[in-house]
């Protein structure tokens, strides 16, 4: 199920399975097809359902909005298992790269140019981000952090 904030076309395709469809293709040619199970729904709702800390890797590629990017932060933090690793994509900039008060103002926009570097950027990943993490590991807008028992750790990426 696309969010709200999803393109035009990107709503279209869900609407019509052809992003799943995709899925179940790449899998399949991966040869990952007994490892993976696929689960449909909101990410809040599988959420819900997922026992704590039985994944070693969780990857977020969701909503980008501040709001639900750090519900699904929340919600996913607590079922990578200690060792584990939790990440994600679209952080293009850290938060003290940017004009902060710029990026809350819109921080449930999907994709917008900040005013101080001039590049553009998801302002809710950025700040979800920081909230929850001192100092995260980033390469290329690739983001990760291994869990501890009593936290969490940057990575080597």
């Amino acid at each position: 199920m696309a969010s709200e904030n999803a393109p035009k076309a990107m709503k279209r395709a869900t609407k019509d399975n052809k992003i799943f469809n995709l899925f179940l293709h790449n899998v399949a040619a991966s040869g990952m097809q007994d490892y993976i199970v696929p689960i449909r729904g909101t990410s809040d709702a599988v959420a819900e359902i997922l026992k704590p800390e039985t994944f070693d890797f969780v990857y977020i590629d969701g909503d980008h909005s501040y709001t639900q990017f750090s519900q699904d932060l929340n919600n996913y933090m607590k079922v990578v298992k200690v060792n584990g690793i939790i990440c994600g994509d679209d952080l293009e900039l850290f938060p003290h790269e940017v004009d902060i008060q710029h990026a809350k103002q819109h921080c449930d926009e999907d994709f917008i140019l900040d005013k101080k570097s001039q590049k553009y950027f998801h302002p809710g990943v950025a700040l979800g981000i920081h909230e929850v993490f001192e100092n995260v590991s980033m390469k290329n807008g690739f983001w990760a952090m291994r869990k501890l028992q009593d936290g969490w750790e940057t990575v080597e990426i």
